[in-house]
């Protein structure tokens, strides 16, 4: 037993010595803003009325990393500022390499101008680069809004009752257990989103994008390169787009609905009440899983692939490759699935 005594006592110590190196700030408003260029940052409930910020610095240049809280647009404002135009993150993986343009009061998007900063990894880099990164954990009270950008790393959220607006440029932002409106966009990075209640918007350029008990109005997820699960979602319009990557929606309800992707099969499995619902793959099988007393307009086309509909239907319009009729009643309901090469199927719950 006492072999295990040494390396819990120096985990003890390492975890003492980590958050005794952090420096706290306080901000106070209703809305507050981060900007870090390279590490990590952690925004989590916390209760009083201040939202409290912990900045740890990393690396062999920590010390060359000054902290700057003044407001900025008339919302407080926390920057990490690195001096010189090039940053060396050694815990990143290899080959990594992002560019960003960087304004005096070391924030971006926010104004034009600045200087270009390159992130890159590794140890072995130009000797005049600054070696450091920053850890930040934000911790938020009810009711306040933030904006969180992280240049070059990942973005965790937990159980924050506001809304928050999410950026990275090269990493992964996770969102669980949230309340409020939530903004997530990356370069590079996969999105996930779980157990949240508010409107959702997510967009990466590279990376998949996956949501998980979600109740909003409106839920949009948008990827270039990437595929979407999105399962048990409540919403009035629900919007998934990628142009190279497959789409799944499961035990979800949404009244509007459209899902397309360029490159990629889709499925569509939906719970609720239908209204609109608008699926498309240029190159995939297209399939849409509807209650069992559907009833609206139904048109289903394929240049390539076969059309199967698994519900009684009056057909108005047919041929090889384009399907058209009614569903029950009709009604108002309308529901559109095509494929450019692959099968399209319209199936019964």
């Amino acid at each position: 037993m006492r072999a295990l005594r040494t390396p819990i006592t120096l985990l003890a110590l390492a975890i003492s010595a980590s958050a005794a190196n952090a420096q706290r700030y306080e901000l106070s408003g209703n809305r507050v803003a981060l900007y870090n260029v390279a590490g990590s940052m952690r925004i989590e409930a916390a209760t009083g009325s201040t939202v409290v910020v912990e900045v740890e610095r990393l690396g062999r240049d920590a010390q060359r990393l000054t902290v700057r809280t003044n407001a900025l647009d008339g919302v407080p404002t926390l920057r990490v500022i690195y001096p010189g135009d090039e940053v060396v993150v050694e815990d990143m993986d290899r080959g990594t390499q992002t560019t960003v343009e960087v304004d005096e009061e070391g924030t971006w998007g926010r104004v034009r101008g600045g200087k270009r900063m390159r992130v890159t990894s590794g140890r072995g880099r130009d000797a005049d680069a600054i070696h450091a990164s920053a850890r930040i954990v934000v911790r938020v009270p009810p009711g306040v809004s933030v904006d969180a950008n992280l240049a070059v790393g990942d973005l965790t959220a937990t159980n924050v009752a506001g809304n928050l607006e999410l950026e990275s440029s090269a990493g992964s932002i996770t969102s669980t257990g949230n309340r409020g409106e939530l903004k997530a966009e990356t370069a590079s990075g996969d999105i996930t989103v779980g157990n949240t209640q508010g409107d959702l918007e997510l967009e990466t350029a590279s990376g998949d994008i996956e949501i998980r008990s979600a109740n909003g109005q409106r839920i949009n997820a948008e990827t270039a390169s990437g595929s979407i699960t999105v399962n048990d979602a409540r919403a009035q319009a629900l919007n998934v787009e990628t142009a190279s990557g497959s789409i799944r929606v499961t035990a979800s309800s949404a009244p509007t609905v459209k899902a397309e992707t360029a490159s990629g099969s889709v499925r569509v499995e939906l719970t609720g009440e239908v209204r609109d619902v608008e699926i498309s793959t240029a190159s995939g099988t297209a399939e849409a899983v509807l209650p069992a007393n559907f009833a609206g307009e139904v048109e289903l086309e394929t240049a390539s692939g076969d059309l199967d509909v698994d519900f009684p239907m009056t057909v108005s319009r047919q041929s090889r490759n384009h399907l058209r009729g009614t569903i029950g009643q009709g009604g108002s309901a309308r529901v559109s699935l095509s494929a450019a090469s692959g099968d399209v199927r319209l199936l019964r719950r």
